[in-house]
């Protein structure tokens, strides 16, 4: 019974502070437009007739609710130890969603399994990867690099790369919450070989 008692509890001041947080927000021009009405009296309001209409709140501050974005890209190659092109190296871009993911990202978790099929790129036979991600803005992105074809052309090391981002990487400005598009290009990757 208290375990009802308390969910019915929760239930309804979730209810009421997201009633309070949506009906709280107006925009400055509507709050404005507002208080002028509030503050005049009735008979001068009935002497104006209709009240005027809000045609549109372009280029007005609004309160809105949302978390800055950004497009992280990286365009590259991966390449052995001499410097040689490595063909069937699965690269995937890290969100912050993976914390701080050890070599081996959770294979059995279908959310990891649909995050790799949706963002990795297998390198072809230039060991040429093209990744891209939306994650909060940072200065620095995770790559994740691993062997997925076998012995085939050799046998090689997981790994976790910090790619740093930079304003200058920054190709395209964003608009509200998208801050833009930042682009790595012609990254190179050294990949290490299993001993």
């Amino acid at each position: 019974m208290k375990i009802k008692y308390l969910k019915l509890k929760n239930w309804l001041l979730l209810s009421l502070m997201g009633l309070i947080g949506f009906t709280g927000c107006k925009s400055s021009k509507q709050a404005q437009t507002s208080a002028t009405e509030d503050q005049q009296p009735v008979a001068a309001q009935q002497e104006q007739g209709t009240k005027k209409k809000i045609d549109n709140d372009r280029g007005q501050v609004a309160l809105m609710y949302g978390v800055p974005t950004m497009n992280y890209r990286i365009r590259g190659r991966v390449v052995n130890h001499n410097g040689k092109p490595v063909k069937g190296i699965q690269v995937v871009m890290l969100n912050r969603a993976f914390g701080n993911t050890p070599n081996n990202p959770g294979e059995d978790d279908p959310a990891v399994i649909d995050y790799m099929q949706q963002y990795a790129d297998t390198t072809k036979a230039d060991g040429s990867f093209d990744v891209q991600v939306k994650d909060r803005p940072t200065e620095y992105m995770r790559l994740f690099v691993r062997d997925v074809d076998g012995p085939s052309n050799g046998n090689y090391q997981n790994d976790v790369i910090n790619v740093e981002f930079s304003d200058s990487d920054v190709k395209a400005e964003g608009q509200g919450w998208n801050r833009g598009v930042a682009t790595k290009e012609n990254f190179e990757v050294k990949i290490k070989p299993v001993r």
